[in-house]
């Protein structure tokens, strides 16, 4: 099974305590995660505001920013997904 097909079938996703900073755009495409776990970990993308509002949100704001911009990659100025959160208002 490649990456592609594992991830059309992914439902859960436990990254508590990972270090991760961010995540890709690319999971908010995954239509069969049901829970993701980010208890715990660093992240700075997406910004706490959208990752307090759980996994519907998370996925929407993966989805646009997606659409709108490349993933963000270490020097990818702060903020700059300012435009993609102006969006789920």
């Amino acid at each position: 099974m490649g990456k592609t097909e594992a991830a059309e079938h992914l439902e859960t996703l436990l990254l508590e305590r990972n270090p991760i900073k961010m995540l890709p755009v690319e999971l908010g495409s995954v239509a069969t995660l049901r829970a993701l776990n980010l208890r715990h970990c660093p992240l700075e993308f997406p910004p706490p505001l959208i990752v307090q509002k759980g996994l519907g949100a998370i996925l929407t704001f993966l989805r646009i920013c997606a659409a709108e911009h490349a993933s963000p990659q270490g020097s990818a100025p702060r903020g700059w997904w300012d435009s993609c959160y102006s969006k789920l208002r």
